[in-house]
């Protein structure tokens, strides 16, 4: 991504984020369609964001922007919203950043909140086998996912 479209994309997630608090649906309350349409509106918008700050390397954008997007994304699926396509790829860029972070704990925590249907993600399923082999010591493995001459 250019420097001009990066910044563009950084002007737009102002902007949307601005827009977010003025959604009525996306506070507690009723479940009606227009209220879901508002949810999957805003949890998209705020996947948008973690994608954003992952192409950036923002941290902490990373970790506003799920801190964000966990709460939103609860709410959708109380609301009956279907499921979004990006579900898996969220909740393993969390994951993988939780390892990043040396929070272990948080890590085994999340996977055992995770529904089965989740667990069976092949983005959290690739999560949770980085974090096997570090546990295992079989880092010429994990060293071969960011270099694959070494693999």
């Amino acid at each position: 991504m250019s420097s001009q479209n990066q910044s563009r994309c950084t002007e737009l997630a102002r902007e949307f984020k601005l827009l977010l608090v003025q959604l009525p649906g996306t506070l507690p309350g009723s479940a009606s369609p227009a209220v879901r349409a508002e949810l999957a509106v805003a949890r998209e918008g705020l996947e948008c964001l973690v994608l954003l700050a992952v192409h950036a390397r923002d941290e902490d954008a990373f970790q506003r922007g799920m801190t964000m997007l966990r709460p939103c994304a609860a709410s959708c699926r109380a609301a009956g919203v279907a499921p979004s396509p990006q579900e898996g790829l969220m909740t393993a860029l969390y994951l993988l950043f939780l390892l990043v972070e040396q929070r272990t704990a948080e890590f085994h925590m999340e996977l055992e909140l995770l529904s089965h249907a989740a667990l069976e993600d092949p983005h959290v399923v690739y999560a949770a086998q980085i974090e096997r082999w570090i546990m295992e010591g079989v880092y010429t493995k994990v060293i071969g996912l960011t270099h694959p001459h070494n693999a």
